[in-house]
């Protein structure tokens, strides 16, 4: 796996798949190893892992983390980026209630301070 560190210039060029996207939501927002209850960590996570693959699959190599952050803070985009994958229509349905519930404000406030 290339390294994937999202300090570096353009990380669109290096993810290639799937495992590299999560590769980088794991180093952009780490597991707290005193997270009682990871429920909120975990779906932050695992949406995050699929907005980068979203992008990789509309914007190809040419995406930056200003995008990224960008999406996660704006509930509409992120639906429109989940919705490209199974797998996130599946986090959709998980957990994007409409109107927003309280899971989904707390999902995406910690998207949000990962990405600040």
């Amino acid at each position: 796996m290339p390294d994937v560190q999202p300090t570096q210039g353009r990380i669109a060029e290096k993810i290639t798949c799937r495992e590299d996207a999560r590769a980088v939501a794991e180093s952009l927002m780490p597991f707290r190893d005193d997270n009682r209850d990871p429920f909120f960590e975990t779906a932050a996570h695992n949406i995050l892992t699929e907005v980068i693959v979203s992008l990789n699959l509309m914007f190809p190599r040419i995406w930056s983390l200003r995008n990224l952050a960008s999406i996660v803070s704006q509930p509409f985009a992120l639906r429109i980026f989940l919705q490209r994958t199974a797998e996130g229509r599946e986090l959709l349905d998980r957990y994007f209630a409409a109107p927003p519930s309280g899971v989904t404000r707390a999902i995406i406030a910690i998207l949000r301070r990962c990405l600040d």
